[in-house]
């Protein structure tokens, strides 16, 4: 593999198979795609993505809080426990990619998307959703929503156990046949 600093990195290349060493000047990455790279730098707090791939990336347990991430996608990456906490996400997707025990709580998501991932113990907290939130393919086991408008949230192809969310935030929700059932006793409803 190839070394070189985060700092080197040039807007619209692409990056295979690198080592990036921390970062001490650049915060800002656009038009940018990296294939399998290693990072080794924790923290990418207040960073800008414009324009991204991340292909095969590993960024378990990274602080990414405060980043904005516009017209980006992740694909076949890690994302395990990775802080994203009061972060802006627009037009993003993940797809492929293994996101449980992430925290994504007082972030603003806009038309983002997660497909055929992994998403379980996700925590949404205090999120706001603009435009549409699809999961498609996806799980969702223990996913917290609290305190989070679900309006324009369609988790209706995606599957889980449980949720957390409140009753007065499931308005404008997308779910399936199966999963009323499994939100009908938030509402107070007896099934017999």
């Amino acid at each position: 593999m190839k070394e070189m600093s985060f700092d080197e990195i040039e807007s619209g290349m692409t990056y295979e198979d690198t080592i990036f060493s921390s970062s001490q000047f650049n915060n800002q990455v656009d038009e940018v795609t990296f294939k399998n790279c290693i990072f080794t730098q924790d923290s990418f707090k207040k960073y800008e993505f414009l324009d991204c791939q991340f292909n095969g990336i590993d960024f378990s347990n990274k602080n990414m809080e405060n980043c904005v991430i516009y017209r980006s996608s992740f694909n076949k990456c890690k994302l395990v426990g990775t802080s994203l906490i009061n972060s802006t996400l627009k037009d993003v997707l993940f797809k492929n990619s293994k996101i449980d025990f992430s925290n994504f709580s007082g972030s603003k998501l806009s038309n983002c998307s997660i497909n055929n991932s992994d998403c379980n113990d996700v925590y949404f907290i205090e999120v706001i959703f603009k435009g549409k939130f699809f999961c498609q393919q996806s799980t969702l086991n223990r996913c917290n929503f609290s305190e989070t408008n679900l309006k324009g949230v369609d988790i209706s192809e995606s599957t889980f156990d449980t949720i957390v969310v409140q009753p007065e935030r499931l308005k404008g929700l997308k779910i399936n046949y199966t999963q009323a059932a499994q939100l009908i006793p938030l509402l107070g409803v007896i099934i017999k």
